[in-house]
This record gives C-alpha cells, sequence and structure tokens, in this order.
C-alpha cells in the first residue's frame, strides 16, 4: 500500500482517496483538506475529513470557500439541482459547524483567502439590510476570532 505522500491524489476512486486520508496525521490532514481538488471526491473524502476534530476554523472556511458556495447561497435547497445536493449539503455541514464553535481558532492557521472571506461578510451586512438572507450566514462573532489580528 502506498504511504499518504506517495500517493497520486489526480486519480483513485474515493474509497482509496478517503483511505489515504484516514492514513494522514493531523497536519496532512489539515493540508491535503486546503488543496483538495473539488472536481474528484469532495463529498467522501472532505465530508469525512471536515468532520475531524483537528480540523481548525481557518481550514474549514479555506475548504468552504474553495468549494463555490456563492452558486448556491441564493437558491432554495429544493432548487439545487439533483447532482450538486450532496456539495451543497456539505457546504451547509461545514457552515453549521463553524456557527457551532466545532472548529477551533489557531492564528497561525489562517483562512488562505481573507480578502474573499471579508468580501463574503460584507455580503452578509448588505442582505440584512435588505431584509434577505443567504443559505450560508456564519456567525460574525465567531469568524472575528480568527479576523482579529
Amino acid at each position: 500500500m502506498q504511504s499518504f505522500d506517495e500517493f497520486d491524489w489526480s486519480s483513485g476512486t474515493s474509497e482509496e482517496h478517503l483511505t489515504m486520508a484516514r492514513q494522514a496525521n493531523d497536519d496532512q490532514l489539515r493540508q491535503l483538506a486546503r488543496d483538495y481538488d473539488w472536481s474528484m471526491h469532495p463529498v467522501q473524502v472532505l465530508g469525512w475529513a471536515m468532520a475531524q476534530k483537528c480540523m481548525d476554523l481557518g481550514t474549514a472556511l479555506t475548504v468552504f470557500l474553495n468549494g463555490e458556495p456563492e452558486r448556491f447561497n441564493y437558491i432554495p435547497k429544493r432548487h439545487v439541482p439533483e447532482d450538486y445536493r450532496p456539495i451543497a449539503r456539505m457546504l451547509d455541514n461545514i457552515c453549521l459547524r463553524v456557527n457551532s464553535g466545532f472548529y477551533l481558532v489557531y492564528p497561525e492557521r489562517d483562512v488562505s483567502n481573507r480578502k474573499r472571506l471579508t468580501k463574503w461578510v460584507s455580503y452578509q451586512h448588505a442582505d440584512r439590510a435588505e431584509g434577505r438572507q443567504g443559505r450560508y450566514t456564519f456567525d460574525e462573532k465567531i469568524l472575528q476570532t480568527l479576523l482579529n489580528d
């Protein structure tokens, strides 16, 4: 069996990817989650990875943004195309975990794109001012624990 460091993540089945992810140490798993190719097997691999206790807030927000949540944010759940529902549900779960405080803050593990996250929060503010809400709304008090320098 291949080691985690030797595995070719550009190919393989969801079962092979998940098996390798389960072999990873905490640092490797966080890096895998941040870098994982969403055109591969994100629901199986990232779905499992994001439920692990070693995941932190910066990694969770990076993974969330990598999943391009903008494409689902203003679409009612029942209108999300069938093929995309598992991804939308996984993004739901990440958002719920962020808002529940599941992911702890480690300042050395920042979100990979602060500008994009700040833009997301500004859209939340604009939505609130207009009396609407997207599907993925973060508790800004939790985000501030990471965004405050």
